[in-house]
């Protein structure tokens, strides 16, 4: 067990330091989550590559990311009803939100208009998700999700103000809350599949064990 732990430590530092800009760049999903054994090996990972992104847009890009990742544990853990591990979710989604915020503002000025525009758009999506998740908690959970979706707004309103400086325009709220429709059922049709598949493989054992013991039946006959 302790050889098979080491192996996975090492590969996943490998692909950690290989490829840090890819992996920022993949799609936001849950993926492990707090209550899995193995849920310390992602959190170590997100700290090499946080270590290893050096420059200010890049590592602002990275720790959006990562903010969108607790949004989306978070959900999950309020879906699987352990409402302790969500609150822990977003205590850490309101320091990658606020280190974001502060990297942001390191960010050279060529940059500053991207980096802005994508914090904008990421707290605004990341509001309409804990919104939703407000209606599912019970209510000794609520208090961390309020004040999650109170820090979300206040990073938004900052990367707004930045942008409006500058005349930037950014994407309407309903515009959003299409794009965090979509996502989520692109989620939901992803998890149906999943359990079609293992359904049909449970279909397919049942039938291989059924058909083996016709044939053992068919031999000890004979």
């Amino acid at each position: 067990m302790r050889r098979m732990l080491i192996v996975l430590l090492v590969a996943s530092l490998l692909l950690t330091m290989g490829a840090p800009v890819a992996w920022a760049q993949e799609e936001a999903g849950p993926g492990l989550t707090p209550d899995s054994p193995f849920y310390f090996l992602k959190v170590w990972i997100e700290k090499i590559q946080l270590a290893f992104t050096f420059a200010p847009e890049k590592k602002v890009e990275l720790l959006s990311k990562l903010a969108e990742k607790r949004v989306a544990e978070a959900r999950k853990m309020v879906e699987k009803g352990k409402p302790e591990l969500a609150e822990r979710c977003l205590e850490r989604y309101e320091k990658h939100l606020g280190k974001a915020q502060e990297m942001a503002e390191k960010t050279k000025e060529e940059k500053a208009e991207e980096v802005y525009e994508k914090v904008a758009e990421a707290t605004s999506k990341h509001v309409e998700v804990l919104e939703r998740v407000l209606e599912k908690v019970p209510e000794q959970a609520k208090g961390a999700i309020e004040h999650a979706i109170e820090v979300s707004q206040h990073g938004h309103e900052r990367a707004l103000e930045a942008l409006q400086k500058k005349g930037i325009r950014v994407r309407e709220k309903h515009e959003l809350k299409q794009e965090v429709k979509q996502e989520e059922e692109q989620e939901q049709g992803q998890e149906q599949e999943q359990e079609q598949e293992q359904e049909q493989g449970q279909e397919q054992v049942q039938k291989r064990i059924g058909e083996q013991s016709q044939e053992r039946m068919g031999e000890s006959r004979r």
